[in-house]
């Protein structure tokens, strides 16, 4: 799986988005509709990415969401085509 944050936003994404899934077909293509940071508690543990809302914050706030494939900020390509739309629109 290929996860990237912020790289679902907009038009623009979507292609990226598409593209990098021709280019890996099988593979899912993860994206988001948002900018990631670090857990304070998980900065070295795989995944441990959370909705910034901004490129420069350094720690999310108490509330932020965790950006996975279930996030309601994911994007998911896969041999192509977009197979999951976010639930949420495109706020970066």
């Amino acid at each position: 799986m290929f996860v990237s944050c912020i790289a679902g936003s907009r038009q623009q994404g979507t292609d990226l988005l598409v593209g990098i899934s021709r280019l890996l077909p099988t593979r899912y293509i993860v994206g988001f509709t948002q900018w990631g940071t670090l857990s304070p508690s998980g900065l070295n543990m795989p995944g441990a990415i959370y909705q910034s809302g901004s490129p420069v914050a350094v720690f999310p706030n108490p509330q932020a969401e965790r950006l996975d494939v279930d996030s309601r900020f994911a994007k998911i390509a896969r041999d192509g085509q977009i197979i999951r739309e976010p639930t949420l629109s495109d706020q970066a």
